[in-house]
């Protein structure tokens, strides 16, 4: 029992010790993406981001077709569009602040959000951290 619980601590300290720190801020293309917040509490995942474009034409953001959420056990989230607002025209050179919430079939200790369709990055999301 011992072992088991020592394999289990070892497992999720490096989880975490991977896990992106906020305000951690990836090029996609001519957007910015920046990691505001994220709470992970029972089945739900929630994740702010911050995209900042930085082109001289407006880009559309579409929470169905540019994001999706894996756990660490490898189950996909299901987006929980009530809770979800991250679509819409980022103006050229503007803001455009994002949130996204997925509920996994078992409670996740760590989820690699992917962001992007064509071009992709990628955020490792640990425990709940609020900035």
């Amino acid at each position: 029992m011992r072992a088991l619980l020592a394999l289990i601590s070892l497992l999720a300290g490096f989880a975490l010790a991977h896990a992106d720190d906020l305000s951690a801020t990836k090029q996609w293309g001519t957007v910015d993406v920046t990691l505001r917040s994220y709470d992970i509490y029972g089945d739900m995942v929630r994740v702010r981001l911050l995209f900042r474009n930085n082109a001289d034409n407006s880009e559309v953001i579409s929470s169905l077709m540019q994001f999706e959420a894996v756990s660490d056990e490898g189950d996909k989230g299901k987006m929980d569009y009530a809770a979800t607002d991250c679509d819409g025209r980022i103006p050229p050179h503007a803001l455009l602040k994002c949130s996204l919430s997925y509920r996994f079939p078992a409670p996740p200790s760590s989820v690699i959000l992917t962001v992007g369709a064509f071009e992709r990055l990628y955020f490792n999301i640990g425990p709940s951290k609020i900035l």
